[in-house]
């Protein structure tokens, strides 16, 4: 009986599981924290981390931080209903460009690029025909193209 490729990876055993499940739940925590914010923000604004009751945000500019950081009280309570965010005593937000690499970095990065075997491009095919999970599928079909 096959076994589905996004099993494998689920399982927490191995460090690509444990990240798949990282990954995950900061996408449920984003979703919640973009429900709070006004829209405006949303398109600006995610959540990096949350450990330790601290949550972690990340802005676009300078400018959606300094906004993020006079909305924090606002969003305290507006976040503290949720029992994902329940325990949460600080928001820190930083900012990280969504353009962070010039060209010449881009460049290299390409360079450096490995080219798949046939064998291994067909086998990622094969893989993503198995998998039920929508994105992992739409990423093994372009990485195996």
């Amino acid at each position: 009986m096959p076994i589905l490729i996004e099993n494998v990876f689920k399982n927490s055993s191995n460090r690509l599981g444990e990240l798949i499940t990282q990954s995950s739940h900061l996408e449920q925590l984003n979703q919640i924290f973009r429900k709070t914010l006004p829209k405006a923000f949303s398109k600006h604004c995610r959540v990096a981390n949350y450990d330790e009751k601290k949550l972690k945000v990340i802005a676009d500019t300078p400018a959606w931080s300094t906004k993020i950081h006079y909305l924090v009280p606002d969003l305290m309570k507006k976040l503290q209903p949720f029992k994902e965010f329940s325990n949460i005593e600080a928001i820190e937000c930083i900012t990280r460009p969504q353009e962070s690499f010039s060209n010449s970095k881009l460049q290299k990065i390409e360079k450096n690029r490995l080219e798949l075997s046939p064998k291994t491009k067909q086998l990622l095919k094969n893989l993503s025909q198995s998998t039920k999970d929508k994105n992992l599928k739409a990423a093994l079909q372009k990485i195996s193209n």
